[in-house]
């Protein structure tokens, strides 16, 4: 929700609210980045990680152009505050999956499987 204080920004003091915006964007980002790496350094077996984290730099990095064509398709065809405020408006709402979604009720990651733990020599907590 704090994403949606971006298109709130204009001159003078209320550019603090870009900067608080996406300063709080920025560390939900940090924290996010946290427990899914730290989810896959439990979970994916170690001769897999090369593996599975070029997969994962490849989808998040190559996403980052498309939406960048389609933000700047869309600032001009609706304006450049009007598709802020859509696409922050749509940022903000991301979070109703998680809330509204499967793992609404989960409070801890999965455990790995524990055949699949046996044949990899590696326990469900990480270590041998």
């Amino acid at each position: 929700m704090c994403s949606l204080l971006v298109p709130l920004a204009d001159d003078g003091l209320r550019v603090v609210l870009f900067a608080l915006g996406t300063g709080l964007v920025g560390a939900g980002v940090v924290a996010g980045n946290v427990v899914s790496t730290s989810f896959r350094q439990r979970y994916v077996p170690p001769e897999l990680m090369g593996r599975v984290m070029s997969a994962m730099q490849c989808a998040n990095l190559g996403a980052i152009p498309l939406g960048a064509v389609g933000a700047g398709l869309l600032a001009e065809a609706l304006g450049i505050r009007p598709a802020v405020w859509l696409l922050t408006g749509c940022y903000a709402l991301t979070g109703l999956v998680l809330a509204l979604g499967p793992l609404r009720g989960r409070r801890d990651l999965p455990e790995r499987d524990e055949a699949l733990a046996a044949t990899t020599g590696r326990g469900p907590a990480g270590g041998a």
